[in-house]
């Protein structure tokens, strides 16, 4: 069984705010990682396509950040896709550091988005008298 255990240490402003620290105990599973030339590899991470201008950020700041601190390059996909695909390439330890803050960046405003739907359900139910 492969899975993917991370401790974060974060300031104490939360999501929002800049991570200090992240310790990986299990890294991104060996078969996920596709090498490419120059020693590095490339990982498709899944980011819902309406959070992909959360990512970027505004002016492209938070996905300029996230190369730069993590030495790697993060691709999106285009503006018109609805593909939920986003490429990360770069050295394994690049590659998990740059996963897990695309996972707490879009995590922090997964639920901050409009309701698409609308659903209710019949709810019928008999009370016995005693």
């Amino acid at each position: 069984m492969t899975s993917t255990m991370k401790i974060i240490m974060m300031n104490h402003h939360g999501m929002n705010s800049s991570i200090r620290s992240v310790f990986t105990i299990f890294s991104i599973p060996e078969t996920a990682l596709k090498p490419v030339a120059g020693g590095k590899f490339e990982y498709i991470q899944e980011v819902p396509y309406v959070l992909h201008g959360v990512l970027n950020g505004f002016q492209g700041k938070n996905i300029k950040r996230i190369q730069t601190d993590c030495n790697v390059k993060v691709q999106l996909p285009h503006r018109n896709s609805k593909s939920d695909d986003v490429r990360i390439i770069g050295s394994r330890q690049g590659i998990d550091k740059a996963s897990t803050q695309i996972e707490l960046l879009v995590d922090g405003k997964r639920f901050n988005r409009p309701m698409t739907h609308f659903l209710t359900f019949r709810v019928k139910f008999t009370v016995k008298s005693k």
